[in-house]
């Protein structure tokens, strides 16, 4: 009888895994449909989105975490472009290679 209640728990185990997965599956495919809307609405119109990033008080803790670690990067700047991918990487390049950025801009 014992052997039967742990398949029929490992069976229950699984079953709760298969629905958390549809349940994860389900819930990406929902989140993405606003932004998808938004890119096919100026698609459509022949418009650009611009992308724009704050690069205020950087700290290497999630702005989730309720206890974050001091800034380690106070104020850098805003950065805008009409490509996401061109604005991240020259955040990371402010990030990472400050100097070279501040010879860059004549600082």
């Amino acid at each position: 009888m014992a052997s039967s209640v742990a398949i029929v728990m490992d069976a229950v185990n699984n079953l709760s895994d298969a629905l958390s997965s549809v349940i994860t599956t389900v819930g990406a495919k929902l989140s993405q449909r606003p932004a998808q809307a938004a890119h096919n609405y100026f698609k459509q119109e022949g418009r650009d989105i611009v992308y724009i990033n704050v690069m205020n008080n950087l700290s290497v803790d999630c702005d989730c975490d309720g206890n974050p670690a001091s800034p380690k990067m106070m104020d850098v700047g805003i950065l805008a472009s009409l490509d996401p991918v061109a604005l991240d990487k020259a955040c990371l390049d402010l990030v990472f290679n400050p100097q070279s950025v501040a010879e860059f801009v004549g600082f």
